[in-house]
């Protein structure tokens, strides 16, 4: 049987709720925080826990609550490494993005705008 024990951080009002099975952080506004990767150079896809938010009217609203929820910063080679893939994937995204447009402008250039604007269409 899974013991559940709830306790209140002295830095914060957020509570987080563990069992043997599982661990919910929650946010200043009471709601289950999420864990988010951080890509800065100094802390490269280490993890934190961020408040949801939540929708008021056409707007999003949050309480910005934040926690690291790893204790330790990559450091040595870890980091390192974990810098090389972050730029890794930039590049990849940056290229991605340009053969999409290199794409686009070849139907254009050889299908014409309306028949561009049916494919659109049909795709979506």
């Amino acid at each position: 049987m899974s013991e559940s024990v709830n306790f209140q951080s002295v830095y914060s009002q957020s509570v987080i709720s563990s069992s043997s099975n599982n661990h919910v952080v929650l946010c200043d506004c009471n709601r289950k925080a999420k864990v988010v990767s951080a890509w800065t150079r100094e802390n490269p896809c280490r993890r934190f826990y961020g408040c949801c938010g939540f929708r008021v009217g056409n707007g999003h609203e949050s309480c910005n609550f934040f926690r690291w929820y790893d204790v330790e910063k990559p450091h040595g080679w870890q980091h390192l490494a974990l810098q090389e893939a972050r730029d890794i994937i930039r590049g990849q995204k940056e290229e991605i993005a340009n053969l999409r447009w290199w794409w686009f402008e070849m139907l254009l250039k050889h299908k014409g705008v309306r028949k561009v604007i049916t494919l659109y269409k049909i795709s979506t």
